[in-house]
């Protein structure tokens, strides 16, 4: 019945979210400087409901769970969630349990525009230039799919798939290039962008940060 799979649905979304709130505490208990579960639970509760908890941590480990490691766990659960509405939705389009940004050509795309940045255009709009290319990129890489698929006539997902997959093959062929005529010193920029990375993910404190 109709009650049932809403319950179900109800639990299901309730389950995951426990793991993930789970998954993330683990994430910031882990690193260089190992911190307790009790203490980052406790951390935790006394930033988003002060008085709850009394602190018996030090600040030290107070800024390693708050001002480091939580903004990080946190950016890469959005991230993961971004990713996951992503495939969702382009699965749903295609009708194609298979389609993802890969697949369409999407990320080679973007990771065109973020190469030609990197190595060759330079920063000409300041810390935007790499995000505005890389997403330049990828809509024109989406846009020369789509346009591949109707000048051959592709009625089906599965064709539309076949041409995201061609695309993506040619446009990182020409990333390669990029890569092979830029600064070879500056290769691992790209190398380091490609990957991704989330120490930029920080908390706003009036107290210095703390390095690991």
């Amino acid at each position: 019945s109709l009650v049932l799979r809403l319950t179900r649905r109800a639990g299901l979304a309730l389950g995951g979210g426990g793991v993930l709130l789970l998954t993330i505490v683990i994430a910031v208990s882990v690193g260089a400087v190992p911190v307790p579960l009790s203490t980052v639970w406790g951390v935790l509760a006394n930033h988003l409901l002060p008085g709850l908890v009394t602190p018996d941590w030090t600040q030290g480990r107070e800024a390693i769970v708050w001002d480091i490691r939580f903004p990080r766990a946190l950016l890469a659960a959005l991230v993961g969630a971004g990713l996951g509405i992503t495939g969702a939705a382009l699965q749903a389009v295609t009708r194609n349990p298979l389609a993802d940004p890969h697949l369409l050509g999407i990320s080679s795309g973007g990771a065109f525009g973020a190469i030609a940045a990197l190595l060759h255009t330079g920063l000409f709009l300041g810390l935007l230039t790499v995000p505005l290319m890389a997403f330049g990129g990828a809509l024109a890489a989406t846009v020369l799919v789509l346009m591949i698929a109707r000048v051959t006539g592709a009625t089906s997902a599965d064709r539309l798939v076949l041409a995201g997959v061609a695309v993506s093959f040619i446009i990182m062929a020409g990333a390669n290039i990029l890569i092979f005529l830029g600064d070879p010193k500056a290769t691992h920029t790209v190398v380091f962008w490609m990957l991704g990375g989330l120490g930029l993910a920080h908390v706003a404190a009036g107290r210095g940060q703390t390095e690991l």
